[in-house]
């Protein structure tokens, strides 16, 4: 399992050694992810030697074998209780991403404040008590948004269209270094092309002036914007996805209503 520490450590040993009881812990195996909360301060450095470790394991709470440890290759860890939260839709881009990153386990550098109260929630939720305070502004929409990273952004407003909208999506398109535009959809009728960029602040116009010539542009900015009328620009504003999201409650990715929540 690779485990992500909230804390903003580097290598693996050195986040553990830093683990507190009642930290909070992303691992994944299988492509599903658990959140976990450190039950203890002991930290545990295994020797790789079968007759040393049950020496080292001898009189400590921790049941675990020479072969398990083996097996999923585990020498270094903390107590912890864990809940099963689900696959990518469950959980925050930023973890995700997180994930990728090379390393057993390692902290949060990125956007550490949001992933903390979206896992507080999170944990709450499945501990079916409120055990972490959570730091809620009184405006629901206002906390929403300032939670909402980019990758969240795209898969609402590409949500919106498909559904509200009944465009469909060329998912090919879908790619990391398209730098002009989320992705390319259509419309089902006439197959014209409609292209969205999602941006957390302004929009350029100017720079997608080909693509307006003969295709629709739908944008949408986090900091809701206003821009002046322009031929085949259509601009999403944060209304229109909060009327969309009241009403679409059932389909929306989990980590959508989680942290709506």
């Amino acid at each position: 399992m690779n485990g992500k520490s909230l804390k903003g450590f580097s290598t693996a040993m050195n986040v553990i050694e830093h683990m507190e009881k009642n930290d909070l812990i992303w691992t994944r195996r299988n492509n599903t992810y658990y959140l976990c909360r450190v039950t203890s301060n002991e930290k545990y450095h295994c020797p790789k030697n079968k007759k040393k470790l049950l020496e080292y394991l001898k009189n400590r709470k921790v049941n675990i074998t020479y072969e398990e440890a083996e097996i999923n290759d585990i020498w270094h860890f903390v107590e912890c209780e864990f809940y099963e939260i689900g696959t990518e839709e469950a959980v925050l881009g930023t973890i995700v991403n997180n994930m990728k990153v090379g390393g057993t386990t390692q902290g949060f550098k990125k956007n550490r404040e949001i992933v903390l109260e979206f896992s507080k929630s999170v944990f709450n939720e499945k501990f079916k008590k409120n055990y972490y305070k959570i730091n809620i502004p009184e405006d629901k929409w206002s906390y929403f948004w300032s939670g909402m990273l980019a990758e969240e952004l795209e898969e609402l407003v590409g949500l919106y269209l498909q559904i509200k909208k009944e465009y469909g999506i060329y998912t090919s398109t879908c790619k990391d270094d398209t730098k002009q535009y989320e992705f390319v959809l259509f419309e089902k009728d006439t197959g014209k092309k409609v292209y969205l960029q999602v941006k957390e602040h302004d929009i350029n116009l100017e720079k997608y002036n080909d693509i307006t010539k003969n295709n629709l542009l739908y944008i949408f900015s986090n900091n809701d914007t206003e821009y002046e009328n322009k031929t085949n620009v259509i601009r999403i504003t944060k209304m229109e996805l909060q009327t969309f999201i009241e009403e679409n409650k059932k389909i929306l990715p989990d980590k959508i209503i989680r942290w709506l929540k």
